[in-house]
């Protein structure tokens, strides 16, 4: 079966995601304290990551143009995906963002603060890029099956 643009589109945004979260996320874990305290040594990092992110997009979508040319219409089969994945992506921020507020809120009632202000942002980028994968994993699933 021939897999068309917006498959290859989402499996490397997928692919994207799984190599910021094996690479990126142990930095960020490792150098949270300083990211917080001193912003100005975290600099070089969110500098490295916006130029990899630009240059790894450009030259995978010039490559998706030169492989698929043709231009596609989009039909409501499309439409329809489209609606869906962002109902689900809906549902997904909100569930993670009540889970999270839920979890801050339970950890200051019991007034033993194990979580920190590091430790949080940490946990709000790794929620984030988990939500991004599942929902490039069900929008390459949804184009398969419909």
């Amino acid at each position: 079966m021939k897999t068309s643009k917006k498959e290859v589109t989402n499996s490397i945004e997928l692919l994207y995601n799984l190599l910021f979260a094996c690479y990126y996320l142990p930095q960020f874990y490792d150098q949270r304290m300083e990211f917080i305290n001193r912003p100005e040594t975290g600099l070089g990092l969110i500098i490295e990551i916006i130029i990899v992110t630009i240059i790894y997009f450009t030259v995978a979508y010039m490559i998706i143009g030169l492989l698929y040319r043709k231009n596609r219409i989009n039909d409501e089969r499309d439409t329809l995906i489209e609606l869906k994945m962002y109902r689900l992506a809906y549902y997904l921020y909100q569930s993670f963002i009540l889970i999270f507020l839920f979890s801050l809120f339970a950890v200051t009632i019991t007034e033993k603060s194990i979580l920190t202000k590091e430790d949080i942002i940490f946990y709000l980028l790794t929620g984030l890029i988990v939500i991004a994968m599942i929902k490039s994993i069900t929008h390459i699933i949804l184009y398969r099956t419909t």
